[in-house]
Protein backbone atom coordinates (compact mmCIF):
# COMPACT_ATOMS: atom_id res chain seq x y z
CA UNK A 1 0.00 0.00 0.00
CA UNK A 2 0.63 3.64 -0.47
CA UNK A 3 -0.07 6.31 0.99
CA UNK A 4 -0.52 10.28 -0.32
CA UNK A 5 -1.17 13.26 1.59
CA UNK A 6 -2.55 16.30 -0.61
CA UNK A 7 -3.69 19.43 0.32
CA UNK A 8 -5.51 21.92 -1.82
CA UNK A 9 -4.61 25.19 -3.56
CA UNK A 10 -6.12 27.19 -1.12
CA UNK A 11 -4.46 25.26 2.04
CA UNK A 12 -8.25 24.25 3.08
CA UNK A 13 -8.84 20.93 2.54
CA UNK A 14 -6.99 18.28 3.43
CA UNK A 15 -7.02 14.39 1.61
CA UNK A 16 -5.47 11.44 2.29
CA UNK A 17 -5.27 8.95 -0.05
CA UNK A 18 -4.48 5.03 -0.24
CA UNK A 19 -3.08 3.09 -3.63
CA UNK A 20 -3.26 -0.41 -3.12
CA UNK A 21 -1.30 -3.18 -4.56
CA UNK A 22 -3.47 -3.43 -7.39
CA UNK A 23 -3.58 -0.01 -8.61
CA UNK A 24 -6.58 1.21 -7.43
CA UNK A 25 -6.88 4.67 -5.61
CA UNK A 26 -9.07 5.07 -2.48
CA UNK A 27 -9.24 8.63 -0.89
CA UNK A 28 -9.85 7.24 2.98
CA UNK A 29 -10.16 10.77 4.20
CA UNK A 30 -10.83 13.87 3.17
CA UNK A 31 -11.91 16.79 5.62
CA UNK A 32 -11.70 21.07 5.72
CA UNK A 33 -8.84 22.14 8.04
CA UNK A 34 -9.83 24.39 10.32
CA UNK A 35 -7.88 27.05 12.65
CA UNK A 36 -7.06 25.74 15.58
CA UNK A 37 -9.66 27.27 18.45
CA UNK A 38 -9.67 24.55 20.83
CA UNK A 39 -11.92 26.80 23.50
CA UNK A 40 -14.13 26.70 20.36
CA UNK A 41 -14.35 23.83 18.49
CA UNK A 42 -14.04 21.36 21.66
CA UNK A 43 -12.09 18.53 21.65
CA UNK A 44 -10.21 17.12 18.05
CA UNK A 45 -11.39 14.57 15.45
CA UNK A 46 -11.43 10.99 16.72
CA UNK A 47 -10.09 8.14 13.63
CA UNK A 48 -10.70 4.77 14.56
CA UNK A 49 -9.09 2.29 12.22
CA UNK A 50 -10.86 -1.01 13.58
CA UNK A 51 -11.10 -4.72 11.79
CA UNK A 52 -11.64 -8.26 13.01
CA UNK A 53 -9.99 -9.56 10.52
CA UNK A 54 -5.98 -9.83 11.03
CA UNK A 55 -3.67 -9.30 8.41
CA UNK A 56 -5.72 -6.13 6.62
CA UNK A 57 -3.11 -3.34 7.26
CA UNK A 58 -5.13 -1.92 9.91
CA UNK A 59 -1.33 -1.06 12.04
CA UNK A 60 -0.07 -0.06 8.73
CA UNK A 61 -2.58 2.47 8.02
CA UNK A 62 -2.89 3.96 11.84
CA UNK A 63 1.31 3.91 11.52
CA UNK A 64 0.78 6.15 8.13
CA UNK A 65 -2.21 8.04 8.36
CA UNK A 66 -0.55 9.03 11.99
CA UNK A 67 2.53 10.53 9.98
CA UNK A 68 0.49 11.87 7.32
CA UNK A 69 -1.37 14.12 9.67
CA UNK A 70 1.29 15.10 11.52
CA UNK A 71 3.58 16.07 8.88
CA UNK A 72 0.28 18.34 7.18
CA UNK A 73 0.78 20.35 10.80
CA UNK A 74 -2.15 18.35 12.76
CA UNK A 75 -1.63 17.18 16.01
CA UNK A 76 -2.04 13.69 16.59
CA UNK A 77 -2.35 11.38 19.73
CA UNK A 78 -1.55 7.77 18.60
CA UNK A 79 -2.61 5.03 21.15
CA UNK A 80 -1.46 1.60 20.27
CA UNK A 81 -4.10 -0.99 22.25
CA UNK A 82 -2.58 -4.06 20.86
CA UNK A 83 -0.48 -6.59 22.66
CA UNK A 84 1.53 -6.81 19.94
CA UNK A 85 2.65 -3.34 19.54
CA UNK A 86 3.54 -3.43 16.30
CA UNK A 87 2.31 0.82 16.00
CA UNK A 88 4.52 1.61 18.95
CA UNK A 89 7.59 -0.05 16.76
CA UNK A 90 6.38 1.22 13.67
CA UNK A 91 6.30 4.87 15.06
CA UNK A 92 10.20 4.59 16.26
CA UNK A 93 10.16 3.61 19.89
CA UNK A 94 12.09 0.69 21.58
CA UNK A 95 9.59 -1.37 23.23
CA UNK A 96 12.07 -2.61 25.28
CA UNK A 97 13.22 0.63 26.63
CA UNK A 98 9.02 2.52 27.21
CA UNK A 99 8.78 2.42 31.39
CA UNK A 100 5.22 2.59 31.28
CA UNK A 101 2.13 1.39 28.44
CA UNK A 102 -1.32 1.83 28.11
CA UNK A 103 -1.45 -1.33 30.36
CA UNK A 104 0.66 0.84 33.48
CA UNK A 105 -2.12 3.13 32.73
CA UNK A 106 -5.25 0.80 32.26
CA UNK A 107 -4.18 -0.72 36.09
CA UNK A 108 -3.35 3.19 37.83
CA UNK A 109 0.24 2.33 37.95
CA UNK A 110 0.74 5.40 36.10
CA UNK A 111 -0.44 8.39 34.69
CA UNK A 112 -1.30 9.60 31.57
CA UNK A 113 1.32 11.85 31.70
CA UNK A 114 4.17 9.30 32.67
CA UNK A 115 2.85 6.86 29.87
CA UNK A 116 2.88 9.91 26.69
CA UNK A 117 6.10 9.73 24.81
CA UNK A 118 5.90 13.19 23.62
CA UNK A 119 6.65 14.51 19.94
CA UNK A 120 7.76 11.15 18.50
CA UNK A 121 7.91 13.41 15.28
CA UNK A 122 6.65 16.66 15.44
CA UNK A 123 2.95 17.33 16.12
CA UNK A 124 2.58 13.51 16.83
CA UNK A 125 2.49 12.16 20.23
CA UNK A 126 1.84 8.40 21.12
CA UNK A 127 0.67 6.12 24.05
CA UNK A 128 2.97 2.49 23.28
CA UNK A 129 1.85 -0.83 24.01
CA UNK A 130 3.73 -4.15 25.02
CA UNK A 131 3.16 -7.76 25.41
CA UNK A 132 1.76 -7.27 29.15
CA UNK A 133 -1.17 -5.74 27.97
CA UNK A 134 -2.51 -8.97 27.11
CA UNK A 135 -2.95 -10.34 30.93
CA UNK A 136 -4.64 -6.57 31.24
CA UNK A 137 -8.34 -8.31 30.66
CA UNK A 138 -7.66 -11.02 33.71
CA UNK A 139 -6.31 -8.71 36.05
CA UNK A 140 -9.18 -6.52 35.81
CA UNK A 141 -11.58 -8.99 36.29
CA UNK A 142 -11.38 -8.03 39.87
CA UNK A 143 -11.26 -4.37 39.21
CA UNK A 144 -14.66 -2.39 40.24
CA UNK A 145 -15.59 -0.04 38.18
Amino acid sequence: MCYTIRQDKNGKKLEIAVRMPAGRLFSCLSCEIKPRKWKEYGMGRTIAIANQKGGVGKTTTAINLSACLAEAGQRVLAIDFDPQGNATTGLGLEKEQIEDTVYELLLGDCTLEDCLMHDVQENLDVLPSDSNLAGAEIELLDVEN
